[in-house]
């Protein structure tokens, strides 16, 4: 009978040793498998990012030829102190910006004219970009997404290739005689039609964009992290006209002819850093 006892309890525990020791195999290649089908999943994320990053950087640096176009275009530390103006005050805005152009040289106008129409489509890349990040959250959304900011990149490409031709007109402007002034400035008030409405897209469009980037990124499913939400263009642009401010005045004038460009930047450039970190964490 002791034996009986003796003989069942070594079978059980052996059997439970065998049982454990093929557990252990068994959890061992699952694990192996798991790990092998994670890393192929991450390869492939990464191979899929690839693409996605260069488009990211070319959207950077399409908006850093933007913050020069502008810059060239319209900043001047000797008009600095007699500007007024604001980028959302559309029924002046010409008027305002008057005081920097008059210190314009002709070659910086020619410089951000020609940044500014062949540097910012370079930033549309960038849309693509963001585009093709937001695929997953919904195809609708990411296709309105794509078809408004390139209207708004259409509206702003033609709206900055009129600064060239207004700032040569105010520049020549103060040294007409006064029946000269006077036609220039009617001139000046009828162009409004022309510019005001671009002026209105490009904010409009802004806008739009910017709250279909908040609700793709904070309430459906990107590539991008839930925090990324706030670094939308409008939100920035908001930023800055706060910090004009408290900023000094020749920084408050920077970020005024800037906001557009520079908040574009802000935003590629963050958008591809994360999916680049992303890429980083796929090795």
């Amino acid at each position: 009978m002791y034996a009986c006892r003796w003989w069942r309890t070594t079978t059980e525990i052996s059997l439970t040793r065998v049982i454990s020791v093929l557990s252990q195999v068994i959890n061992s290649e699952a694990e192996d498998k798991i790990e092998d089908v994670r890393r192929d999943f991450m390869n492939q994320k990464k191979n899929e990012n690839k693409p996605r990053v260069l488009l990211g950087f070319l959207g950077v640096l399409g908006h850093l030829a933007g913050v020069l176009a502008d810059n060239f275009t319209a900043y001047s530390v000797q008009g600095v102190e007699t500007f007024a103006g604001s980028p959302y005050d559309l029924t002046s805005l010409l008027e305002n910006f008057a005081p920097l152009f008059l210190h314009k040289p002709h070659w910086h106008l020619v410089l951000g004219h020609y940044l500014a129409i062949f540097g910012i489509p370079v930033g549309a890349f960038g849309l693509w970009f963001v585009y093709q990040a937001f695929k997953p959250a919904a195809k609708g959304l990411s296709l309105s997404f794509l078809c408004l900011g390139f209207l708004t990149y259409f509206g702003g490409v033609v709206y900055h290739s009129t600064f060239g031709f207004v700032g040569t007109l105010l520049r020549e402007k103060e040294s007409a005689s006064v029946e000269i002034q006077e036609m220039v400035s009617n001139m000046i008030t009828q162009f409004k039609d022309f510019t005001v409405p671009l002026a209105m897209i490009l904010i409009t469009g802004i806008l739009f964009t910017s709250i279909l980037i908040v609700y793709a990124i904070a309430f459906r499913h990107t590539i991008f992290p839930r925090w990324m939400w706030v670094v939308n263009p409008f939100l920035l642009q908001l930023l800055f006209t706060l910090l004009t401010f408290v900023v000094p005045l020749e920084l408050q004038v920077f970020l005024t002819i800037s906001a557009y460009n520079l908040s574009l930047l802000i935003f590629y450039l963050v958008s591809t850093l994360v999916v680049w970190k992303i890429n980083y964490e796929c090795t």
